[in-house]
């Protein structure tokens, strides 16, 4: 049956296909045609033709079924995954809404600090002078007075040369090793008793910090460093044979090879060494034993950066611990090194030092120094003048008082060492000497000494005035005005309503997280004082961020308005304190800086010679201030150092957390309010005296 209906339909289709004119071979012929009706006009034929259309109707319904199925199960399939995955979507969403407002907000902040800086960028084009055609004539003509503060800068910068080079022979001749040695011997002397040292105490007690954090940080280590702690026996021994000289010594180094021997310990704090030929006796900081049995040196300092004494005390203590070790069959120290600071300490960091090349050098150093102890001589001091001042540390009012009783030309203001000795060599060796000297001897003093003869008219003129001023402490010290001082009233901004006066106080040592600059003072010209404090370092970030946004919303309300200080530090901190803000923090400090901040301190040695013997705030205040006053400050704090001490007293025993509550903070900010105060009158001071030799058509401009 089935054969016979798949025949039929194939005789069906080729009915069609005939009727349709598709057989091959065909061509349409009519026979083709008549053929194919005569077929479907059979029976059984039409009835086979049903039957294929139904089975192809019932095909389509059940594929049109499967697809349908096949929807829904995907439909169902992917309403599962979409409620699995709903909170991950959900999660995915919010976060990606939570970006966008994020980045919408920077958007916008960004937008506002780019206006904010595009404003201040115009505030401060208002502030520059309006032709820079007019800036260059003036700055040409201010040329005459430039030469001057540049050979007083070179002065005081050639006055500041603080690192001294303890491995030069020349040792034997420093003053304060004499004053140090003369202590020593005779402590009753009165010249030890002008003895300045409560900052180098209080720098040594936090030295002694670092020096506990290094040692915490070796025990914390667990059991890879054993820490022997001999400073508690060396301190009976001291008590106990100090008297006894070299035997306490050699008393100390026993404890030390003592601890040695000692196979468990492998780090020896406060271990006493000593060399009995050169009579050298240390105390190591940290004395390390490596796995080879060779040794290292430690020592911590508070200061993050080497200097020439610290190496020299390292090699000291390398060679004499080498010479203990000799009898036992020599042991060198191929390592020496220094923890810098208190960051350092806590995390136990050493800068090694190679000092196999620096040994002869000490040697010779130390040879000259042990001379000079057995030479000593009360009588024949070191001339103090031969060293920078700022090298004699807590004899600097010692060595004072000597060179005011011999009345050495040392006195004179920005005299150079060299400009002294070419003096002395002319026949000048007194202030008073050089004062007296006449017109007509300028120009061969100038030849003999090899001093330009402005600068030597200059120096004589300072020495005069500061002989007039010696004996009259109660009254205003004498003073002229430079020839050239005219030109400088035009560079002089006009006063402004808006002005500031800026002071800052600052520690000796940079370690966070303690600030560095801890007190920022703003004065205005109304007399309202604004203080801002940092006790660690993101305060003073903050506040370094406070204060330039202070000056700059003044600036937008002042737009003329400038801010001045006394000498370059003010400048450069701020620099510095703005390098870890923002970008645009620090250029804003930076137009800042150069645009609106002006130093008085050069307008006045361009301007005026002084009878003082300095050009210092504290002492240029004799100028314009009265009565008892005049000669120095009554208050508990009137000195950076005095401050700088009060500040480290306060933040190792706080007396209170603010002004408000601390005394000691307080004593501090009104010190530092009257530094403001004081370049505030400064500048009137030098406005006035240059406003009345002005001639009277620059008068009249100024005015």
């Amino acid at each position: 049956m089935t054969g016979s209906r798949e025949e039929a339909k194939a005789h069906a289709e080729l009915a069609w296909d005939a009727a349709l004119g598709r057989t091959a071979g065909s061509g349409g012929s009519g026979s083709s045609v008549a053929l194919a009706v005569a077929r479907l006009q059979d029976p059984m034929m039409r009835h086979l033709y049903q039957e294929v259309n139904e089975l192809e109707a019932r095909v389509a319904l059940h594929s049109e079924r499967q697809v349908r199925e096949c929807r829904m199960a995907a439909r169902c399939e992917a309403d599962i995954m979409k409620a699995q995955a709903a909170p991950e979507i959900e999660a995915a969403h919010n976060e990606l809404q939570s970006l966008q407002a994020r980045l919408a907000e920077q958007e916008q902040s960004l937008k506002r600090s780019s206006r904010r800086f595009s404003d201040m960028q115009r505030q401060l084009k208002k502030c520059s002078l309006p032709h820079e055609q007019e800036r260059l004539a003036d700055e040409r003509e201010h040329e005459a007075s430039c030469e001057a503060i540049r050979e007083s800068e070179a002065t005081l910068q050639e006055q500041q040369e603080t690192d001294r080079d303890l491995l030069d022979i020349e040792l034997k001749q420093s003053a304060m090793a004499w004053m140090d040695k003369l202590r020593k011997e005779f402590p009753e002397d009165s010249r030890c008793a002008n003895l300045q040292d409560g900052l180098e105490k209080l720098l040594a007690l936090r030295g002694s910090r670092v020096e506990e954090k290094l040692l915490t940080w070796f025990r914390a280590q667990g059991s890879r460093w054993t820490v022997l702690d001999l400073s508690k026996a060396v301190s009976e021994l001291r008590i106990a044979g100090k008297s006894a000289g070299n035997r306490w010594h050699q008393a100390c180094a026993d404890k030390t090879l003592e601890g040695l021997k000692a196979a468990d310990v492998n780090v020896i704090y406060q271990a006493p060494v000593f060399d009995a030929r050169l009579g050298f006796f240390g105390i190591v900081d940290f004395l390390i034993r490596g796995e080879d049995g060779d040794y290292a040196i430690w020592d911590t300092k508070l200061a993050t950066h080497p200097t020439a004494y610290h190496v020299a005390q390292l090699i000291g203590y390398a060679v004499a611990l080498e010479s203990m070790l000799a009898p036992t069959g020599g042991v060198r120290v191929t390592k020496v090194g220094l923890v810098l600071g208190e960051d350092a300490a806590e995390q136990g960091v050493v800068k090694e030092i190679s000092i196999a090349e620096l040994k002869r050098p000490f040697f010779e150093s130390w040879w000259a120094f042990r001379d000079f102890c057995n030479t000593f001589r009360p009588d024949l001091p070191p001339d103090p003048a031969d060293e920078p001042k700022a090298s004699l540390g807590r004899w600097a009012p010692a060595a004072e008082e000597m060179l005011t009783m011999r009345d050495d030309l040392a006195l004179v203001a920005s005299m150079t060492r060299a400009q002294r000795a070419a003096l002395k060599l002319a026949g000048y060796k007194t202030m008073t000497s050089i004062s007296q000297m006449p017109p007509s001897a300028l120009a061969s003093v100038s030849a003999v000494s090899r001093i330009k003869l402005h600068t030597l008219e200059r120096l004589v003129l300072q020495a005069r005035l500061q002989c007039q001023t010696r004996d009259n402490t109660h009254v205003a010290p004498a003073s002229v005005i430079l020839p050239n001082a005219a030109r400088v009233l035009a560079a002089l901004p006009a006063d402004d309503s808006g002005d500031i006066f800026i002071d800052l106080e600052s520690l000796p040592w940079n370690k966070p997280p303690a600030a560095a600059e801890y007190l920022i003072g703003i004065c205005t010209r109304d007399g309202a004082y604004h203080s801002w404090w940092s006790h660690t370092r993101d305060e003073e970030l903050e506040n370094t961020g406070h204060v330039l946004n202070f000056i700059f919303d003044r600036l937008q309300q002042f737009p003329n308005m400038h801010a001045y200080c006394y000498g370059h530090y003010e400048r450069s901190a701020l620099s510095r304190l703005a390098a870890g803000l923002p970008e645009d923090f620090k250029q804003m400090a930076d137009e800042l800086i150069k645009t609106v901040l002006i130093d008085l301190y050069p307008i006045l040695k361009g301007s005026f010679v002084l009878g003082l013997p300095g050009y210092g705030l504290k002492q240029v205040e004799r100028l314009f201030r009265t009565g008892e006053q005049r000669t120095s400050r009554t208050s508990d704090v009137a000195a950076a150092e005095e401050s700088m001490i009060a500040y480290m007293r306060w933040l190792d025993n706080p007396d209170g957390s603010c002004v408000a509550t601390s005394s000691t903070l307080r004593q501090i900010e009104e010190y530092n309010c009257e530094d403001c105060k004081s370049t505030q009158r400064l500048l009137a001071w030098s406005s006035a005296a240059l406003y009345m030799t002005a001639p009277r058509k620059m008068r009249r401009c100024a005015s």
